[in-house]
């Protein structure tokens, strides 16, 4: 089973949201870092990575990333690159895509299901994922995208 397979609807620039915010197996695309950040800080983190998509992975960038860690509130903008979440309230999942370009975000929610290791498909979506946006370097290897260990008190994209 593939990630993308547990939202049963998708929803590009959605027109909707304030009468029906996120319905339960809905994926958001283009919809605004504000939007994401009506529901990131109710929900519990539980996975999380950086991509290399605007910019190549670095020493620098890495450096950045660490910074961000440090601070007392999480700003994922900081982070210097595209940060995809993967959260939980309840019995239910919660996706988040905050795109370097603030109103190009995703979010999606969904059903847990017990019989699947959802933050495996998360992981196997988010490598998928950087793969598709990463330029190989000279080797011809991907650099993997850098796991977000956790995030601090109020957090905002």
């Amino acid at each position: 089973m593939r990630f993308e397979s547990l939202f049963t609807k998708e929803d590009e620039y959605p027109t909707d949201i304030a009468s029906s915010p996120l319905p339960l197996g809905t994926l958001y695309h283009y919809v605004s870092s504000s939007f994401l950040n009506g529901f990131i800080n109710y929900v519990i983190f539980v996975d999380g990575y950086v991509i290399h998509r605007y910019v190549e992975a670095s020493s620098e960038k890495k450096t950045k990333m660490e910074e961000a860690f440090n601070k007392h509130h999480t700003c994922l903008n900081s982070f210097g690159d595209d940060s995809l979440l993967l959260c939980k309230a309840a019995n239910q999942w919660y996706f988040f895509w905050y795109d370097q370009d603030s109103s190009d975000c995703s979010i999606g929610r969904f059903p847990d299901n017990p019989d699947l290791n959802i933050p495996e498909l998360f992981k196997t979506y988010v490598e998928g994922q950087n793969s598709r946006y990463t330029t190989p370097n000279e080797y011809d290897v991907v650099t993997a995208p850098y796991r977000i260990p956790r995030l601090n008190g109020w957090i905002s994209g």
